[in-house]
């Protein structure tokens, strides 16, 4: 019996977030049961993930990683990649961003 792969019912819409942000550097999806299986994360989850950072990068340095599930920017909810990059084109003096990591809210405030 060959196991079918978890559909990926969102598409994936990977997107490589770079500018003046606190995200610069992280690669992120949109979650869908495929990309929460390839990564370990409950199936049920939703929103947009971190797949992957480069090193050194804003987001590195902020203390991002891989499997930080975006939540908000500046009280937006990131529903999809695309949110995430129109959300992190504006410049606000301040950057209020909450994440999800292993089960737990985390609130930061950046300058």
């Amino acid at each position: 019996m060959t196991l079918a792969a978890a559909p990926e019912s969102t598409p994936r819409a990977e997107k490589l977030i770079q500018g003046d942000n606190p995200f610069a550097g992280t690669t992120v999806a949109n979650l869908s049961p495929r990309v929460a299986d390839e990564l370990h994360l409950p199936p049920d989850t939703v929103g947009v993930v971190v797949e992957s950072l480069k090193a050194g990068s804003p987001a590195d340095r902020l203390g991002f990683a891989p499997k930080d599930i975006v939540i908000s920017i500046n009280g937006v909810a990131i529903t999809s990649t695309d949110v995430l990059q129109q959300t992190v084109t504006g410049n606000p003096s301040f950057w209020r961003v909450e994440i999800e990591r292993d089960g737990q809210r985390i609130r930061q405030f950046f300058r």
